[in-house]
């Protein structure tokens, strides 16, 4: 069984950041599924919750890197979390794109705001790049949330772009900060 290109770019960048290696194998059905419903995830040693479509299913947790995806395995969402390694915010959230641009020197990031992850403001930014000659859509939230690096890579086909934005604006406003 292979790994789509789309989820192979979302690693790649994954990795880059965190030095984890690839993930597992997951079945690719070719089926795509409009799906509603929610499974809730946990993030950040269990100090985030955070809801995402029912139909991604993990494909690997290690370390601080964990990845879903959906059967058709061209939508994915990677979450990296880990001890913040210091540093300002704005430098680690540039030198993680300039850390994806290494993968495609023609990456452009198209949109970035602020936005809330539970309590917490962090950046986003859309990415449209290409991987092994496959275009790609990335929406990232990148933050430091109570000590903790927190990145949200939702990933899909460049031709989809306002799905891949509509995906990663739900599971975003659904992150919330657990009580500790």
């Amino acid at each position: 069984m292979k790994i789509n290109r789309i989820l192979l770019a979302t690693f790649i960048a994954a990795a880059l950041s965190t030095g984890c290696s690839k993930p597992g194998d997951v079945p690719d059905t070719g089926k795509e599924q409009q799906v509603t419903q929610t499974t809730e995830i946990t993030l950040a040693d269990g100090a985030l919750t955070a809801r995402i479509p029912a139909d991604m299913q993990p494909l690997v947790e290690q370390g601080g890197v964990r990845a879903y995806a959906d059967a058709s395995q061209q939508n994915a969402l990677s979450v990296i979390s880990g001890p913040w390694p210091g540093g300002e915010e704005a430098v680690m959230f540039q030198q993680t794109l300039n850390n994806m641009k290494r993968m495609d020197s023609a990456m452009q990031v198209t949109h970035g705001d602020d936005v809330r992850l539970g309590n917490t403001p962090v950046k986003t930014a859309e990415i449209t790049m290409t991987t092994a000659g496959t275009p790609v859509f990335v929406v990232m939230a990148f933050g430091r949330m109570d000590n903790q690096l927190v990145t949200l890579q939702v990933t899909g086909p460049q031709d989809q772009a306002d799905a891949v934005r509509a995906r990663a604006k739900a599971i975003f406003s659904s992150v919330a900060e657990t009580a500790k």
